[in-house]
């Protein structure tokens, strides 16, 4: 729906699409905040979202109507009376579910921006004039595209687009790069970060882009408090791309932790990501092969980060063994019970 003075008496008029009838109903303001029936005008097919713009600058407002049934938006001119006459029905992507007027390429003539819901695109429709459009410009946005808007985002002085996309639980912006003709990415649009553990010791980090202009690459960042951050590694983005692109990278690690990545352009700039936190794994039990032994046994299952101790069941610290450390040996020991010690696990051992 959509509100505008259609009879030029100064009082607010209704125009509201019908999606079942493949109309868009005026209904004309009357002094005490009702509404008398005018003509439904006839549109394309399942109407879902109707605008108005003066398309023939007559000083009349005029309807601009996505009809998602036939992949078109109606232009209807307006008359004196409150009533349309038919202009055009211009093609644009599958499934059209909003549209936007504004004048794109600054040229003083009302252009059109349609979301297409089935397409995952907007459609770029500069007005020519006399309520006829030009071009075939369709701009790639996130899953299932349901609304869109025009603003000047970037403080450039050119009309920007914002794109809600239901499916996506997203909001594309699309920069004004080329008068209309042309809408570019933000340099990275993150559509999904996600961080799961694989093991005790293996997180998996996995994420995804829309759209990519000018990309570097990620920084992947690991931090224990939230606050203080530490350098992982570094994935390669795509430079510039148009098309989604799939990201992947594995940590070995077995406490919590939280999860960031850095965006960062060709150009230096540097952008961070939202927050995910991993909670810490289960310790594997130590394992001591042969156990009983007599000359040495295997640690399996062992942590690799931290040191191996022998141990007196009284506690005491017999021998110390650097991290890593996979075999112990077992000569001038005296036969009977031990402790095995790798950081948090703890395992007996029997020697003969």
């Amino acid at each position: 729906m959509v509100v505008a003075d259609f009879n030029a008496d100064g009082k607010p008029d209704l125009a509201v699409a019908n999606n079942s009838s493949a109309t868009v109903s005026i209904r004309l303001g009357a002094a005490n905040g009702t509404f008398t029936s005018a003509a439904d005008v006839a549109v394309g097919t399942n109407p879902s979202s109707v605008t108005v713009g003066d398309f023939n600058a007559d000083g009349r407002p005029d309807l601009a109507v996505a009809n998602g049934g036939s992949n078109t938006v109606s232009i209807r001119l307006g008359a004196a009376n409150g009533t349309f006459t038919s202009a055009a029905d211009v093609a644009v992507g599958t499934n059209p579910s909003s549209v936007v007027v504004a004048d794109f390429n600054a040229d003083g003539k009302p252009d059109l921006a349609v979301a297409n819901a089935n397409g995952n695109s907007v459609s770029i429709r500069l007005g020519a004039g006399g309520g006829s459009f030009t071009g075939t410009t369709d701009v790639s946005v996130g899953l299932s595209p349901s609304s869109v808007a025009a603003a000047d985002v970037d403080g450039d002085g050119d009309l920007d687009l914002a794109i809600v996309n239901s499916s996506g639980n997203s909001v594309s912006i699309r920069f004004n790069i080329d008068g209309g003709n042309n809408a570019g990415p933000l340099p990275v649009e993150l559509t999904w970060f996600t961080a799961q553990r694989q093991d005790a010791r293996q997180v998996q980090l996995r994420w995804a882009t829309a759209q990519e202009l000018h990309n570097a690459g990620f920084q992947v960042e690991k931090s224990r408090d939230g606050r203080r951050w530490q350098p992982l590694g570094f994935v390669s983005g795509q430079g510039s791309s148009t098309t989604a692109h799939q990201y992947s990278y594995q940590d070995a690690e077995a406490g919590a932790a939280y999860y960031r990545l850095v965006q960062q352009d060709q150009d230096g700039n540097e952008t961070a990501s939202p927050v995910r936190y991993v909670a810490g794994g289960k310790t594997p039990a130590l394992q001591l092969f042969p156990n009983p032994a007599t000359a040495a046994v295997q640690l399996l299952g062992s942590d690799a980060t931290v040191e191996v101790q022998l141990l007196n069941l009284q506690g005491q610290v017999l021998r110390r063994l650097p991290a890593g450390t996979t075999q112990l040996e077992l000569q001038g020991l005296p036969a009977g019970l031990y402790l095995v010690r790798c950081g948090q696990q703890v395992a007996r051992l029997v020697v003969e």
